[in-house]
């Protein structure tokens, strides 16, 4: 946790300084240890073409999604998959992406996707196979809802107002604006659509989707890490870096144990409430 903190600080000392630095890539080539090893087995063990084979079958002189051989895909009602599509049509109108082309977009098949996510586990979420014009393919739009988050109704009123006026009250839209401000290569796909079931973001599913192994997580991993963090947030606004070195000034250390004591308690907490659902569950109380 300490490396981590140590990474980020450092990332945000030096963006301060030279703010090109917030749009440097961390990428095998760039990265060492733990972390480039990761990154390089990623880029060389996926791509577009075995991603479409977990998610797809051709059946019928037709690629789809997979919904009866894949546990983690199901066929949505007839009227969610209407609503679904046509609120696609909409979103690529609105974000005029390649989509556009061939008087799309083209959908191919549409799912729901099952036992995904961690905070959002448990959230409606759905595939959409749709064609790709630029890469005379198909790829895969993952709609996630997104609900009011956790910390919202804390937040002061004026900043609850600025974010609504400018995401129109959409919490998809909120997403969406905040995914814009941290990233550098911003996913072309990037949107959201509003359904019955709420509001929900878009973006396309990448195919070097990935976990770190929990073995990889090193200090030298770790340092990293949070110096991507401390990038994405001097990216998200050019103020950023040195309203918080103001801040933080020569209390490096304070802030690394203020910190270190918020997210261990956080993660104390996560522990118990664990447990008690699952003593609750087990009980017949839920």
């Amino acid at each position: 946790m300490q490396a981590c903190l140590r990474g980020y600080l450092d990332a945000i000392r030096t963006c301060r300084k030279h703010p090109r630095q917030s749009r440097s890539l961390v990428n095998a080539d760039t990265s060492s240890g733990t972390l480039h090893r990761f990154l390089k087995e990623v880029a060389t063990s996926q791509s577009r073409e075995l991603m479409l084979e977990s998610w797809s079958i051709h059946a019928h002189g037709a690629t789809v999604l997979s919904v009866h051989e894949n546990r983690d895909l199901q066929l949505p009602p007839h009227p969610v998959i209407e609503s679904i599509a046509a609120a696609i049509r909409e979103y690529a109108k609105r974000q005029a992406t390649l989509l556009l082309r061939r008087k799309g977009p083209h959908i191919a098949s549409i799912a729901s996707r099952l036992h995904a996510g961690l905070g959002a586990y448990g959230l409606s979420r759905y595939y959409v196979l749709v064609e790709d014009p630029k890469h005379q393919d198909l790829l895969i739009l993952d709609l996630k809802h997104q609900p009011i988050p956790s910390p919202w109704p804390y937040l002061p009123k004026d900043l609850r107002r600025r974010v609504n006026r400018s995401c129109d009250g959409s919490s998809g839209g909120r997403v969406m604006a905040a995914q814009e401000r941290l990233g550098f290569h911003v996913d072309p796909y990037l949107g959201h659509v509003e359904l019955t079931g709420g509001s929900f973001s878009v973006r396309e599913r990448s195919p070097w989707k990935a976990a770190l192994p929990n073995d990889d997580f090193d200090h030298d991993c770790l340092e990293q890490v949070g110096g991507l963090v401390g990038r994405a947030h001097a990216r998200s606004d050019p103020a950023f870096a040195l309203a918080l070195h103001r801040r933080i000034r020569d209390e490096a250390d304070r802030f690394i144990a203020h910190t270190s004591e918020i997210a261990s308690a956080y993660a104390e907490q996560v522990k118990k409430d664990w447990s008690s659902f699952r003593s609750r569950l087990r009980h017949g109380i839920l």
